[in-house]
């Protein structure tokens, strides 16, 4: 097992449960921390957002910080609050789902596993040219590559939930030219 894959389990077994996701990403935003976090959850929300929050019971806040959560409308709502003391250091939406379901660690420094990916892939696209690598278009071998990053991308992005057609094609057609040539070799 690798070492990424070793950390990345080590990661869903530290954070398995809503309350220890929602620790965390207090602790990630710097939210105080300190004995009675959730009172001062409470209280912060209460305070920032009377409208929202009035009836919030701190039993329910508890709660969250154990093993349930919100609503995703509550938990937005929730989000977009701390966002206005707490930035958030990127797009929250990833962070959201992570606190509501767990999944792919959000907090990963972004260009490392951009890094890490765009090596993969030119490896991939290298091992794909063989021995015509060395003649064939730089600019060529780069659309692939981001091509590739953007399928990706978009499959980092939970609120993606159509696979772009492009790329059902690409799939379509490298299928269908291993097929065809195995009927020529079976001729």
């Amino acid at each position: 097992m690798s070492t990424s894959q070793s950390q990345q389990r080590d990661q869903t077994d530290l954070y398995c449960t809503t309350g220890k996701r929602l620790s965390h990403i207090l602790d990630c935003i710097e939210f105080p921390a300190a004995r009675g976090r959730a009172g001062a959850f409470h209280q912060y929300l209460m305070a920032k957002r009377p409208e929202e929050f009035s009836e919030l019971k701190l039993t329910t806040v508890r709660s969250w910080f154990h093993d349930h959560s919100p609503p995703m409308r509550k938990a937005e709502i929730i989000f977009n609050t701390l966002n206005e003391d707490y930035p958030f250091q990127q797009d929250f939406t990833p962070i959201l789902g992570w606190w509501k379901i767990g999944g792919v660690y959000p907090f990963d420094d972004l260009a490392a596993v951009d890094e890490r990916l765009q090596f993969i892939i030119m490896a991939m696209v290298s091992e794909a040219a063989g021995e015509q690598l060395s003649q064939l278009r730089t600019d060529d071998l780069i659309n692939v590559k981001d091509r590739a990053m953007k399928l990706a991308n978009q499959f980092r992005d939970p609120t993606v939930t159509e696979c772009p057609t492009d790329y059902m094609r690409a799939l379509v057609n490298f299928d269908m030219q291993k097929i065809k040539r195995v009927v020529v070799q079976e001729d």
